[in-house]
């Protein structure tokens, strides 16, 4: 609110034992201003030969001139002058400096820097910021830098103000969608397309209200689809090492690398049931993936996965707690089954900063009776920073913990606990073609161990490079890579390998 001098001087002539005195002020909010208004009254006072019994007494944040006769009409008149005048200078000085500083605002938004811009704008807003320009700004500030609200506040404010034009509607109808108000959001695209729009930016606006239809419906079904070929250099693990020790006999390593082809198809589906308030949700996701070699149909997998449990999101978080259950068949018999639950919560801590943590429990069980040994329950969790650099880049690094303990029976390659550390990095290169790799190192601890062999101790290091180029809207093209290289403290366990594929993808 602006602190602004009353619009005329006030005059109280008091009788007192020794005669009357007259009290003269204007009052100012602000201290200071106040007590520059009663130095300029005094100044008037002064010139006019008005004697001033007390020159300065500060009553309640107000600065009183109390002098021994009240000034006539024309001495007002000057002193309310004289007061205008101060007024207006400061006026012209607050006036340039808001200038100044929405000046550089525009510049801090038009160079990408939006929490800067946003700082000022909101601290210019708060001085009653009526420029519709400059409260689009703010909006767009607000918007970029995940105040929704406030930006939905601005181009409300400007709406009101008679600036409908097309580019606020349109900026009015994307901040309502990231605060769910989907049907209003609707509504104001709708009324766009009624107004004379270029071809292409009508054809935008006409995609974008897809989109919404789409994303507002309370049943949202998507699929996609993979297939592709590969090659694998060493399809059963074995060890690149010639020998190990085995209770103190050195045995040679008679099995060799075996390399293969292969081919391979992924199916998922995903189905989300959106609650009326649209923050409540249940997600259901099915994964469907099939390997199979050209040569060696005992290393084949055909593994599905289901997945379903309650969502819950709104702008800066979102948790999902869901069950899940795999099946997992090995050389074209049934293997083995896990189920469980894995909670997920991510969580955005700025405008490119979010961190996901997870959690994990499976119960692993084998089919067959003579795998019944190996049994098991896996729980851990993981931790993950998400970090985006810019609109091309983005980095993510994460930790994790897990633990594997064997239900029955003497199996020593069962029991362990391990640590792991990630890091990923993505990039948008040109022409649709995104980059990304992802390196990953596990540190694993076994817990029983053969009494003939060291304690077993591995550390696995893998990295994946991942070269995609968007075909059509819903198609993609990728090419992927994939290096592992285990180090044991038992030679046996020791391997790498490198595994290729070309993979063709659509979504729909």
């Amino acid at each position: 609110m602006k602190k602004r001098y009353m619009s005329g001087i006030i005059v109280l002539l008091l009788l007192f034992s020794e005669g009357p005195k007259a009290i003269v002020f204007a009052s100012y909010k602000k201290e200071s201003s106040a007590q520059t208004a009663a130095n300029a009254i005094k100044k008037i006072l002064d010139s006019e030969n008005i004697p001033i019994n007390t020159m300065v007494e500060k009553r309640r944040k107000r600065y009183l001139v109390v002098s021994d006769r009240e000034p006539d009409s024309a001495q007002r008149m000057k002193i309310k002058r004289a007061l205008a005048n101060l007024l207006g200078t400061k006026r012209k000085k607050r006036r340039a400096k808001k200038v100044a500083r929405s000046l550089k605002a525009v510049k801090l938004y038009k160079s990408g820097k939006y929490k800067e811009a946003y700082k000022i704008l909101k601290h210019l807003r708060a001085q009653r910021l009526s420029s519709a320009r400059l409260n689009f700004y703010f909006g767009r500030s607000a918007f970029e830098t995940g105040h929704y609200k406030e930006a939905l506040e601005a181009y409300e404010k400007i709406m009101r103000s008679g600036h409908n034009d097309s580019r606020v509607k349109l900026e009015h109808a994307r901040t309502l969608t990231m605060l769910n108000e989907y049907d209003k959001a609707k509504k104001e695209l709708r009324d766009v397309l009624k107004r004379p729009l270029p071809s292409r930016v009508k054809a935008n606006v006409q995609r974008y209200l897809s989109l919404l239809e789409r994303k507002s419906a309370k049943n949202i079904v998507t699929a996609t689809m993979m297939v592709g070929v590969g090659y694998d250099d060493n399809i059963y693990n074995h060890t690149h090492l010639g020998s190990t020790r085995y209770a103190g006999s050195r045995l040679e390593n008679n099995n060799t690398r075996i390399s293969d082809s292969f081919h391979q198809e992924i199916l998922s589906l995903r189905h989300l049931h959106i609650f009326d308030n649209r923050e409540w949700a249940w997600d259901s996701s099915a994964l469907f993936f099939n390997r199979t070699y050209r040569d060696h149909d005992d290393v084949d997998v055909l593994q599905p996965s289901l997945m379903s449990g309650l969502r819950y999101s709104d702008e800066n978080k979102s948790l999902y707690i869901p069950v899940v259950y795999n099946r997992l068949w090995f050389a074209g018999e049934d293997y083995m089954e896990m189920d469980g639950m894995r909670p997920m919560l991510s969580y955005l801590i700025n405008d490119k900063t979010s961190m996901d943590l997870k959690a994990v429990y499976l119960a692993k069980r084998y089919i067959r009776t003579q795998d019944r040994e190996k049994d098991s329950e896996l729980f851990g969790g993981r931790v993950g920073i998400n970090r985006l650099l810019s609109k091309k880049h983005y980095i993510a690094g994460e930790i994790a913990a897990y633990a594997e303990r064997r239900k029955r029976g003497e199996r020593k390659d069962i029991s362990y606990n391990m640590f792991s550390m990630g890091a990923q990095y993505s990039a948008s290169l040109f022409a649709k073609t995104n980059l990304h790799t992802y390196g990953k190192f596990e540190y694993y601890d076994y817990l029983k161990n053969d009494p003939n062999l060291n304690n077993r101790k591995d550390m696995r290091f893998r990295l994946d490079m991942d070269l995609s180029k968007e075909i059509s809207e819903n198609v993609s093209l990728e090419a992927k890579y994939s290096y592992t290289k285990n180090n044991s403290t038992v030679n046996l366990y020791e391997f790498r390998k490198n595994v290729m594929s070309i993979n063709l993808s659509t979504t729909f």
